[in-house]
């Protein structure tokens, strides 16, 4: 029979010091944050650490020696220029969808008129030759009564004015067709620069990015960049941990991943974030000791 016995081992606080006190730095004008908005930041960041492990870990003491920095350099002046490029590719993205549904327009009214005009085409040479025939058996007679010659000339004047119509729509077909061609080479000329911007844009810029975001300096946390505030939320997230003193850890999805890319603030702290903490900053009493 196994006998499995449980210990708890008593210590005085935990050994990351939590509560961990904090307050705003200096902030760099060329972010464009307010000290609000940082704070907001700062919020939601602390939020999903006590909202995963269920105790405050983080308290904002305006008077707190640990700050929190925001220090414009260029990462960040990258960052901006992707999210200009990111901008370039999202409306070039839409003129290409534009052209081609004006495309799509033409080209389907194009295949509409060039239907009804093969259908009025077929059936005026059917009676232009009908007509031809007639007169010519009537001119070997030596010539239509008067009740035909009438009737002739009004088929014959039916006649030349569908033929008119006819060539109206041809010059419409004409026409749709020099509005298709000048799309497509619009369109060509289109996707030849959106892919010149994705192509400049894949040489540039990599869609995993390790955390160079931020640092933990011991009395302080520097943020560098951040392209969004769902990313600065992660980044800060990620920092605060290392001012747990928790390492990186193996999940893509976690928050102190080495990598940004898979994190999402849906997700959050995953367990594996979780178990960090719990191995880092629980008191030693309160791991349970089996024993077997």
């Amino acid at each position: 029979m196994t006998v499995l016995l449980i210990g708890y081992f008593f210590l005085s606080s935990a050994p990351c010091g939590i509560p961990l006190t904090y307050r705003i730095g200096s902030i760099d004008d060329s972010f464009g944050l307010t000290e609000s908005q940082a704070r907001a930041a700062l919020s939601d960041a602390e939020a999903m650490w006590e909202g995963a492990v269920g105790q405050d870990v983080f308290v904002y003491d305006p008077e707190s020696s640990f700050t929190v920095n925001f220090v414009y350099d260029e990462r960040q002046q990258l960052t901006d220029e992707e999210k200009t490029l990111r901008h370039q590719l999202d409306t070039q993205k839409n003129l290409n969808e534009s052209i081609r549904e004006e495309y799509e327009l033409y080209a389907a009214a194009y295949e509409e008129l060039k239907s009804a005009y093969e259908k009025r085409e077929r059936a005026y040479t059917r009676e232009l030759e009908a007509y031809n025939e007639t007169v010519a058996e009537w001119n070997t007679k030596g010539g239509a009564p008067e009740e035909e010659y009438a009737r002739l000339n009004r088929e014959q004047e039916r006649l030349a004015t569908e033929g008119e119509e006819l060539n109206e729509m041809v010059e419409e077909l004409n026409g749709l067709v020099d509005s298709l061609n000048a799309l497509g080479q619009q369109g060509d000329s289109l996707v030849t620069t959106y892919n010149k911007i994705v192509e400049d844009y894949n040489d540039r810029f990599d869609l995993e990015r390790e955390f160079t975001q931020g640092d933990y300096q011991g009395e302080f946390i520097n943020i560098y960049e951040y392209a969004d505030g769902a990313e600065l939320r992660i980044v800060l997230a990620h920092e605060l941990g290392h001012a747990l003193s928790i390492d990186h850890v193996e999940g893509p999805q976690s928050i102190m991943y080495y990598f940004m890319g898979a994190q999402s603030l849906s997700t959050g702290l995953t367990p594996e974030d979780v178990e960090a903490f719990e191995e880092k900053c629980l008191p030693k009493w309160y791991h349970k000791q089996r024993y077997y």
